[in-house]
């Protein structure tokens, strides 16, 4: 995801996939960007999120990457 244009980031959205580590345990990964609005800036957050492939709903992912890429600073 790190070489992904802004353009290719923005249109990203949010995505899931199974992967299997060299050790033979199976995880569920989902990624997704989202752009942050704030008032005087805008931020686009890039997430990426990996756990047990059979996660039960409501259970914190174990493996967690939050990214910020800084957005144009507006004047104010």
């Amino acid at each position: 995801m790190e070489r992904l244009t802004w353009k290719e980031l923005d249109a990203y959205g949010e995505q899931t996939e199974t992967v299997t580590l060299a050790s033979g345990t199976r995880l569920r990964v989902r990624t997704k960007t989202y752009w942050d609005m704030g008032p005087w800036e805008s931020d686009l957050h890039i997430v990426a999120e990996a756990g047990p492939r059979a996660r039960r709903i409501g259970r914190a992912w174990p493996y967690r990457e939050h990214r910020v890429r800084p957005g144009e600073e507006l004047p104010r």
